[in-house]
């Protein structure tokens, strides 16, 4: 079944996206425009959050143990105790 699309291929790179899946199918869909369509919207919509704001990989683990079963907005207030607890690294 082919994917509708709101806006035509020249006006923003979903809609190309989609454009090219109605005509060649799943298979043989653009990694690269794939990618670029995901890092544009995480840049426009990407919500900050403080585990993005570190490299030290035992925070980043204990705060997707903590969004497993867990809402972002009440994490995100565990979390920073729990990182000055756990001595994480900023």
């Amino acid at each position: 079944m082919p994917v509708k699309s709101r806006k035509g291929p020249d006006e923003d790179p979903e809609a190309a996206f989609f454009s090219l899946l109605d005509r060649r199918g799943q298979d043989d869909i653009s990694i690269d425009l794939f990618r670029t369509i995901i890092w544009d919207h995480y840049h426009a919509y990407a919500r900050p959050m403080a585990w993005r704001e570190t490299l030290d990989p035992y925070c980043i683990y204990v705060s997707e143990v903590m969004l497993q079963q867990t809402q972002v907005e009440r994490v995100k207030i565990k979390y920073r105790l729990c990182r000055n607890a756990i001595f994480c690294r900023n």
